[in-house]
């Protein structure tokens, strides 16, 4: 289901920030959560009413595996109601899928905010933050590439490259061209695969009713952004299902001996 031009009402003084990718360069991790913090102070100002900033964020969590932090915010100042970061993360969000369609400033964004959110599409980049997702109760945003196409003026580039996939096959679809769908482990995403050939179809069937996770080797399409969009599969072999750890799925995928292009 496509997220809705603007949002529902966000109840939620949390918004989380999440970067996935091959690396994560701290110089590049440090600049994304400036710019992060700038964008919700920036609203704060721009929507308080008297310019001044009303709420203090803080980390609540931060995770690793992909780089996952949630900040907090506080009212600071004990006239400022509790749900002024309610509101906060509800101009942020609307401003985002408005940014997703179109380069005018959203409501709530001062000039200030939307060059932050400049400065932040600019890390995306396919060797290291692939991705920049967000979050809050009820709400999720992973297009920040397409809000960097819109604020960068860049259009997407495709491009193609030999490589493997792995996750476990969920879904098939053959109206035009039968593909399967395939939600990998790392990002949590479904990629469409591909399949020409009778003897790969039975596999992946065969996968999907017994629920096996797979890898799968063949020609990747990929946006400018570093986000796998389908491979068309080449390969694909039958995963343990008592993997304990990612280690133990990446010595797998090391072992399997990929075929010739």
């Amino acid at each position: 289901m496509d997220t809705p031009d603007k949002s529902e009402s966000i109840k939620d003084n949390k918004l989380t920030i999440k970067i996935d990718g091959p690396s994560f360069p701290f110089d590049k991790f440090t600049e994304a959560l400036k710019n992060f913090e700038s964008i919700l102070k920036e609203i704060d100002k721009e929507t308080s009413g008297d310019g001044r900033p009303t709420v203090s964020w803080s980390i609540d969590s931060l995770r690793s595996g992909s780089l996952v932090l949630t900040a907090q915010g506080q009212p600071s100042k004990a006239d400022v109601e509790f749900d002024r970061a309610f509101e906060i993360v509800d101009y942020f969000a609307n401003g985002l899928e408005s940014l997703r369609r179109n380069q005018d400033r959203p409501e709530g964004f001062s000039k200030a905010a939307l060059k932050h959110t400049k400065n932040l599409a600019r890390l995306i980049d396919p060797d290291d933050f692939a991705e920049l997702d967000f979050s809050a109760r009820g709400w999720k945003f992973q297009q920040m590439h397409e809000v960097a196409d819109n604020l960068l003026q860049e259009p997407h580039k495709n491009y193609k490259s030999w490589g493997a996939i792995s996750g476990k096959m969920i879904s098939l679809n053959n109206e035009n061209k039968v593909r399967f769908g395939i939600r990998t482990k790392t990002q949590n995403r479904v990629i469409n695969c591909f399949i020409n050939d009778e003897e790969l179809f039975k596999i992946a069937l065969e996968a999907i009713e017994k629920r096996y996770q797979v890898y799968v080797y063949g020609e990747i399409r990929q946006i400018w952004n570093g986000r796998k969009v389908n491979i068309k599969a080449q390969e694909i072999k039958y995963l343990k299902q008592d993997l304990s750890s990612s280690q133990d799925l990446l010595e797998q995928m090391r072992a399997i001996k990929r075929p010739n292009k």
